[in-house]
């Protein structure tokens, strides 16, 4: 559990919208639960909904918690944000709540360019780096959902099994 009521809910936003840390600068939380990226952000502005909705919701991260963090300040809120989770003992990358997102959207079965869209970069970069995180299973449920086509084994002329998709 994150102690700080600030970094739960940096982390929370970076979990359920897909975002870069620096991106938490001025974000605009006043349609909640979409939030809008600001325009003077690396990829400028930009719409963003949360994958699942539930969390965003659960987490309460349509409101920002008081911080001594300079929230105007994209560079700062990074390192304060890594220099807090350090001190406790976490090891991953905050990029690492980013790249979930993209995961979630790829075995979900959104579109790759609407999530390349929300992530703030093109098509192929969207395909090249997230790709490659999904597993094989993933894909099969993604192809039996949208083709409503369901493999047949040859040996015994029924339908396959596959598992359905974990979140």
């Amino acid at each position: 559990m994150i102690d700080r009521a600030d970094l739960r809910w940096a982390c929370g936003v970076l979990c359920c919208y897909g975002l870069r840390p620096s991106e938490l600068s001025d974000l605009d939380l006043s349609n909640f639960p979409t939030v809008r990226v600001h325009p003077d952000r690396k990829t400028g502005e930009r719409a963003v909904l949360p994958l699942p909705v539930e969390w965003a919701q659960e987490w309460e991260l349509g409101t920002l918690p008081r911080t001594d963090w300079n929230m105007a300040n994209p560079q700062l809120i990074a390192h304060n944000m890594r220099h807090h989770l350090r001190d406790r003992g976490w090891r991953w990358q905050l990029y690492d709540l980013r790249h979930s997102w993209a995961r979630r959207c790829a075995a979900r079965g959104v579109n790759p360019s609407i999530a390349a869209r929300m992530m703030g970069h093109s098509v192929e970069e969207h395909t090249s780096t997230y790709h490659a995180f999904i597993g094989e299973e993933s894909w099969l449920r993604m192809f039996v959902e949208q083709s409503g086509q369901v493999p047949t084994s040859p040996r015994s002329n029924s339908a396959q099994q596959i598992p359905p998709l974990q979140s």
